[in-house]
């Protein structure tokens, strides 16, 4: 009675082979990898998309601080003949000028203004912006702009 009882444990116990421990082993190691693999490139994908909106930031704040320059030396030309500006903002360097061109024969002035801009930070860049107009008396109408970028 004694030898069949242990008949019976043994054969319902399954002994392990070193060939099934290492198809468990290699199973683990290759998922591990390609976790590790989709997580790098996650994290690559999520720094170029932080890379370009940074870009993107400089590039809005360095067209928006060249029409800036560009206003203000418009304002000046209202009363005199040339306008020089140039200011170091917080955003950036912002230098503008501008200039009239006196009455042609049809009693015309006209004015060009060239500002340019620097921005300032972790991506750096330039804007160039052109206004071409003439004056209605006192009154600035823009016939064409020209903008960088």
């Amino acid at each position: 009675m004694r030898k069949d009882a242990s008949l019976s444990t043994r054969s319902f116990s399954r002994a392990r082979t070193r060939s099934q421990e290492g198809f468990v082993l290699v199973s683990v190691l290759v998922l591990a990898f390609l976790y590790f693999t989709l997580i790098s490139l996650l994290l690559w994908e999520s720094a170029e998309s932080f890379r370009a909106a940074q870009r993107f930031r400089s590039r809005v704040i360095v067209q928006s601080l060249a029409e800036s320059g560009a206003e203000l030396a418009a304002q000046d030309l209202v009363t005199s003949p040339r306008s020089i500006v140039k200011e170091n903002l917080p955003d950036g360097l912002v230098t503008a000028e501008g200039q009239t061109e006196g009455p042609d024969a049809a009693g015309v002035t006209t004015f060009t203004i060239h500002a340019d801009a620097t921005s300032q930070g972790v991506r750096p860049m330039t804007a160039h912006v052109e206004v071409f107009g003439h004056f209605e008396g006192t009154m600035m109408k823009i016939d064409r702009t020209l903008h960088s970028q």
